[in-house]
């Protein structure tokens, strides 16, 4: 297996100190956190890691490789909470209604009854007065209009109780869409490997070492490379003053920062395309923030040593 190292320029001398990567890594970025549900709007620019792989693990394409959780409000909580709230709206509103309803049935019944009463006076054999034959008449239409007015009344309210009903179920159901389409945004907070190969974990700027659990990461920064090679390669950085220093095939001495160990490795690309030390470092804050760095990759030869993950690596001529 070949080796390569992520190197950062030393602050003196011909020495630069870096980190494994792999070769022909495809690189795995932190995604952005935003959660949209109604009336509101989740959105931060990092995110928390909530569990990944052990470094160097062999996955299958579509195998989960890191695991976020939301950094700031449960949104599955917050639409489960509106959801209730919206069911008890309903079943309060609805509940109203249908005492309205009842109440309204009696009265219906009520009118039926002092309407039909009056008809059977009006049908009676009986000889009233002129009078009260006027009055009897007049309080039989009174009935019948009081009577349809309160039939019109039943049915309104009938109608009123269909409509809320069916609001409500529109309400309803957009919510139990909306879950849906939150479960699809936090689709985003597990990321499955896109090949088949190797994971690793470089070192991210802001711990300057690989991501773990509980880490509070920006979007869109690198946390993982997954290599569908079973190769690794090095990778550093120099301005532009030691790029002669180190053409293609010199032979360059690696070893653990923090060990004696000395292996032999072999310039074998340079990147002629410069970058901005900030850029390449992730701090604009640097003294040489501006100062162009160029790439170059080196392979191991021989020997092909195994370092612990996040292992820092010193490299010289």
């Amino acid at each position: 297996m070949r080796l390569v190292v992520f190197f950062l320029l030393c602050v003196t001398g011909f020495c630069w100190e870096g980190q494994i990567v792999p070769k022909n890594a495809i690189p795995v970025l932190a995604p952005k956190n935003v959660i949209r549900v109604t009336g509101s709007m989740s959105s931060s620019s990092g995110i928390q890691i909530e569990d990944r792989l052990e470094n160097a693990t062999f996955v299958q394409k579509g195998d989960e490789i890191l695991k976020y959780r939301q950094r700031g409000n449960n949104w599955e909580s917050h639409l489960e909470n509106r959801m209730r709230q919206k069911i008890a709206e309903r079943d309060g509103e609805l509940k109203k209604l249908e005492q309205e309803i009842q109440s309204q049935n009696s009265a219906v019944s009520r009118l039926e009854l002092t309407f039909d009463r009056l008809k059977l006076k009006q049908d009676a054999k009986e000889v009233l007065p002129v009078r009260d034959q006027e009055i009897l008449v007049l309080d039989i239409r009174l009935a019948e209009i009081e009577f349809a007015l309160a039939e019109l009344t039943l049915k309104a309210r009938q109608e009123k109780q269909k409509q809320r009903q069916n609001f409500y179920a529109v309400q309803l159901r957009y919510m139990e869409e909306e879950k849906t389409y939150l479960r699809y945004q936090l689709s985003r907070y597990s990321q499955k490997a896109s090949v088949q190969g190797k994971v690793y974990f470089p070192p991210v700027k802001n711990y300057n070492r690989p991501v773990k659990k509980d880490d509070y990461i920006d979007s869109g920064v690198v946390v993982a490379q997954l290599a569908p090679e079973d190769e690794l390669q090095v990778r550093f950085a120099v301005p532009e003053e030691n790029l002669n220093q180190i053409p293609l095939d010199t032979v360059v001495k690696i070893r653990r920062k923090d060990g004696d160990e000395v292996f032999l490795g072999k310039i074998v690309k340079q990147n002629l395309f410069p970058i901005k030390s900030m850029e390449w470092f992730g701090d604009e804050s640097r003294p040489d923030a501006e100062e162009m760095l160029f790439e170059i990759f080196a392979e191991f030869i021989g020997v092909v040593p195994e370092f612990p993950e996040g292992a820092v690596l010193q490299v010289s001529l």
